[in-house]
């Protein structure tokens, strides 16, 4: 029976699709998965199935969207301490 290595997840970053395989061999040999987008990469790994396994991890399967009631007051309450902070 062949082995079909799983399809990788999109960038948990950029949310890109255009991620790969690498194989690294100038500082050891280990492949890593990397965005081609932002450039985001994985932690070496001995082998590529290892790699995707990872990176595949590394992305939340569903997003969770909380609503959060804010004082817009409040925030602009908190800017300006802050920029009186920073003059100071």
């Amino acid at each position: 029976m062949d082995y079909i290595e799983p399809r990788l997840k999109p960038c948990p970053f950029c949310g890109s699709t255009d991620v790969e395989s690498v194989y690294r061999f100038e500082k050891g040999d280990h492949f890593i998965i990397a965005c081609q987008e932002c450039g985001a990469r994985s932690s070496p790994c001995l082998t590529e199935h290892e790699a995707v396994k990872m990176w595949n991890k590394r992305v939340p399967e569903k997003s969770i969207t909380i609503d959060i009631d804010i004082d817009p007051k409040a925030v602009t309450d908190v800017m300006v301490k802050e920029k009186k902070k920073d003059k100071a």
